[in-house]
């Protein structure tokens, strides 16, 4: 036989449970959309510095097909690389290979 004290025991302990888990819910949501947002603005950066570089280039010597998927699939620390390296090269093929 279940005492009332015993019931409302178990009561609490689900009530808690059941607190604790919706708190895990909102901390666990909050924490995805923060890591999605800063994840999307890294994407954004490399997305735009990769433009950037390729309207340069394209200006400069003129992009293949080629050149143009290796720059788009760069990182950000590659196209910085190359970005500098445009400042001095004759040719594309200097700035992905300098």
């Amino acid at each position: 036989m279940v005492t009332p004290s015993i019931a409302r025991k178990e009561e609490w302990a689900d009530h808690w449970r059941q607190a604790g888990f919706e708190n895990g819910l909102i901390i666990g949501f909050r924490e995805g959309v923060q890591q999605g947002l800063a994840l999307g603005e890294d994407e954004g950066q490399t997305e735009g510095g990769a433009a950037l570089l390729l309207h340069q280039l394209e200006r400069r010597f003129g992009v293949d097909d080629k050149a143009r998927h290796r720059i788009r699939s760069a990182d950000t620390e590659t196209l910085l690389r190359w970005a500098e390296q445009m400042l001095t090269a004759s040719r594309l093929e200097d700035v992905f290979d300098g």
